[in-house]
């Protein structure tokens, strides 16, 4: 986790409540610039949101009509597979209220997060208020990729992509307090 402020716009933080902004989106092989929908990642608490960390996931789907995840065995068979599509899959993050853009481009998965919970940390967290949000949009640049686990291949055709904001809701000291 980030450092935590003791104080937001001038005002005493008087506690913290966990929080997290998740969703989830399937993009296929080779789609790029594939986009969350816009109100996902929308702020609209009325407390400030101190995100800390941001936590990106990506796991296989196999190539059927309807597409499902693959087995743990299908995973578990080859060493480090989610490690090896996050070398595929890349994310770009844009605040859209403040027009700042948290990545310059594309930026592959794997590169971003550090340590063993895969995370990326903000040394300071980054605060938002109502109405403001992270418009956040994918690149799946898979092609071909198969995997035979005894004697069953199973192609995986599609990405599923799993972005969260975690951080706190901070609750701020009300006026009459400092009178």
């Amino acid at each position: 986790m980030g450092r935590f402020r003791d104080e937001f716009a001038g005002r005493k933080i008087t506690f913290r409540i966990p929080y997290v902004m998740p969703s989830t989106l399937t993009v296929e092989n080779g789609s790029t610039g594939v986009q969350f929908p816009e109100a996902v990642f929308l702020h609209n608490v009325d407390k400030p949101f101190e995100c800390h960390r941001v936590i990106v996931r990506v796991f296989p789907f196999d190539d059927t009509a309807t597409p499902v995840i693959l087995a743990p065995t299908f995973v578990g068979a080859v060493p480090d597979l989610l490690q090896i599509l996050q070398r595929y899959v890349a994310i770009r993050i844009r605040d859209t209220s403040k027009n700042e853009a948290m990545t310059k481009a594309s930026t592959i998965v794997g590169d971003f997060q550090t340590g063993d919970a895969m995370t990326w940390e903000f040394q300071d967290p980054y605060t938002m208020v109502r109405s403001e949000g992270f418009e956040v949009t994918c690149d799946n640049n898979l092609t071909d990729f198969s995997i035979t686990v005894g004697g069953t291949t199973k192609t995986i055709a599609n990405i599923r992509f799993e972005v969260l904001f975690e951080g706190y809701l901070i609750v701020i000291a009300p006026a009459s307090e400092n009178r």
